[in-house]
């Protein structure tokens, strides 16, 4: 682990941390792929249900390893801050669970939305394919005009 991970490691704890991020809804139905197969499309009632109660019990399950990944970043916060001297052989052993409690809430994730993606109807995978494609392009032209504006505003005139 290098100590760019520490930096990474230190922030994630001064903002809270990726659980209180998962817990405020940016990992569960609400976060960069949650919501991509939902976005946008219209669901029936039933669908909604069920997929309100997948979220539902995704997130039940995930609790205890979201409290375990705070405990580590509380862990290496107290190091970090301690009296005398850190190394790098003292954060490594935490960064190591750090990254396989990660590992098991993405794979939950996975599962979660693959289970989503399950109760969708191929017209509304279709939907949401084109969305995500509209989207993608959206942002590209976004950050295109934002390089252009930078790049124009930094040229002294």
């Amino acid at each position: 682990m290098r100590i760019s991970h520490l930096v990474l490691a230190t922030s994630l704890i001064s903002f809270g941390g990726a659980a209180g991020a998962l817990a405020a809804g940016h990992g569960w139905g609400g976060g960069a792929r949650g919501d991509v197969l939902t976005r946008g499309i219209t669901l029936t009632d039933a669908q909604k249900e069920q997929i309100h109660a997948i979220e539902k019990s995704a997130w039940s399950t995930s609790k205890a390893t979201m409290k375990q990944l705070r405990g580590i970043h509380e862990q290496i916060s107290a190091k970090l801050l301690s009296a005398g001297s850190v190394t790098e052989a003292d954060i490594t052993p935490l960064l190591q669970e750090e990254e396989s409690l990660k590992a098991t809430l993405d794979q939950a994730r996975l599962s979660t939305e693959l289970q989503v993606r399950n109760l969708l109807t191929p017209d509304q995978l279709a939907q949401a394919a084109t969305l995500h494609q509209q989207l993608t392009t959206l942002h590209e032209q976004e950050h295109a005009l934002m390089r252009s504006s930078a790049t124009s505003s930094a040229t002294p005139q």
